[in-house]
């Protein structure tokens, strides 16, 4: 059955995609046709916008009319008691009309307008409040001619106009006299990069642990946010989520908990028996792999937390298979045994979940085998049942599956190679081994 709803989705991120890529192209168009004179102001990117996508422009005009921009937006007071005393700050506040950016084809610090960037990672982010705070000061260069360019932080000046803000905080920086065009161009570059080109981005990790601290913050109760519940999970368990605590074990891929929680959720039913689960299984991997159990600082794989999770998953119609079960195989296992089936080295490209999990089916399968008396006659998990659930034919959805020459392998199988023949005496059908039959042509 199709998802309908990743289906539309899909659909419209390509379109967005679509619309940015032609508007990013009619600005380099355009400016490439200006040579020196590329000036562009505000007004010019939102009417090429609304233009082509004017949907888009005008749901964003809508996310960002609200009563916080309509009081010229959050935190512009500071040492000012009144609008009208803050823009009669012309030292360090200029109206937005007044700044320019520079587009020029050949030099030119700053990138095209991104609607998408602007979107996402502005207006949706801050909920179309715009904040002076967080904006800090818009970075801007005189020239020798009296122009300026915004090397820094155009797109703060797009998502102040589209707020209705009309004025800014500036860092003005006025060029020599002798610069020309060109060599006013190269100094700007220089400066954007020598402020932003080494710049650390925050991971995954920190993001997660500043996002829960902010639901925090925003009152969200702990039952409907899912970022408070697992960042409890990782606290309970002596987990650090981004190393910068006390606890020495830290996480990495926090995507992938946050994935395997959906994915417990939908097979249990139960969102708080789901959650109980996920608690013991990261307490399990904190136990078996954290730094407490190997003596060095380490983080726990969210790659293998995932594959784990799809493996119980997968298999949730067997009644051993369960937290107790799964503690038991790891402590039944050296860390050589377990270091061949968690390498990521051995995972399929885009099925590592997949592939982990297709790993440790063999892995506990092999555990209930050789140390239970439920399943000593029998493996509970056997190559043929793991092409059912991993193969091509077993998949859902959008899911690729894995080939069966892979699972074969992980489940040190050979593949048959056999074929139906009939006698050319007796007209008798057989089964024979294609290597045999081979064998026998070849004498």
């Amino acid at each position: 059955m199709v998802n309908k709803k990743n289906t539309n989705s899909n659909s419209n991120k390509a379109v967005k995609e679509r619309v940015n890529t032609r508007i990013i192209q009619e600005q380099q168009e355009w400016a490439f046709a200006q040579g020196d004179n590329a000036y562009r102001v505000p007004k010019m990117d939102f009417d090429l916008w609304e233009s082509i996508a004017s949907n888009q422009y005008e749901a964003a005009q809508k996310m960002c009319n609200n009563s916080v921009n309509s009081d010229h937006g959050k935190n512009w007071k500071g040492i000012h008691n009144t609008w009208e005393d803050f823009i009669a700050d012309d030292k360090y506040v200029w109206p937005i009309s007044k700044l320019t950016k520079d587009l020029n084809s050949n030099k030119t610090p700053q990138r095209p307008f991104d609607p998408n960037h602007l979107v996402k990672n502005l207006i949706e982010f801050h909920n179309g409040e715009f904040d002076h705070a967080l904006a800090g000061t818009v970075d801007v260069a005189m020239r020798p001619d009296g122009s300026n360019n915004v090397w820094d932080h155009y797109h703060t000046i797009l998502y102040a106009t589209l707020c209705g803000i009309t004025h800014v905080r500036v860092n003005v920086t006025y060029h020599p006299k002798s610069l020309t065009y060109t060599q006013c161009r190269e100094q700007e570059i220089l400066w954007y990069y020598a402020k932003n080109g080494r710049n650390k981005q925050s991971g995954a990790e920190e993001i997660f642990v500043k996002e829960n601290i902010i639901a925090e913050s925003n009152g969200d109760k702990l039952e409907d946010s899912p970022k408070r519940i697992i960042g409890k999970m990782f606290h309970k368990a002596g987990i650090d989520i981004d190393g910068s605590n006390c606890f020495d074990t830290k996480v990495s891929g926090i995507g992938c908990f946050v994935n395997g929680r959906t994915m417990l959720h939908k097979m249990s039913k139960d969102d708080k028996k789901a959650d109980e689960e996920m608690q013991e299984y990261i307490s399990i991997l904190r136990n078996r792999f954290g730094s407490s159990a190997t003596k060095k600082k380490v983080s726990i794989s969210g790659y293998m937390f995932l594959g784990l999770i799809h493996f119980v998953t997968s298999f949730n119609h067997i009644e051993s298979l369960n937290p107790s079960s799964i503690k038991n195989m790891f402590d039944f296992y050296t860390d050589k045994d377990m270091d061949d089936y968690i390498s990521t080295n051995k995972n399929l490209k885009n099925n590592n979940a997949e592939s982990i999990s297709l790993r440790f089916s063999k892995f506990w399968s092999d555990y209930m085998f050789k140390s239970t008396t439920t399943y000593n006659k029998r493996r509970p998990i056997r190559a043929k049942d793991a092409v059912k659930v991993y193969g091509l034919q077993g998949q859902k959805g959008n899911s690729q599956g894995l080939p069966d020459e892979y699972i074969n392998a992980a489940f040190d199988t050979k593949i048959s190679k056999k074929v139906d023949v009939q006698c050319d005496h007796c007209d008798k059908w057989s089964t024979k081994n294609v290597d045999d039959l081979e064998s026998s042509e070849e004498s």
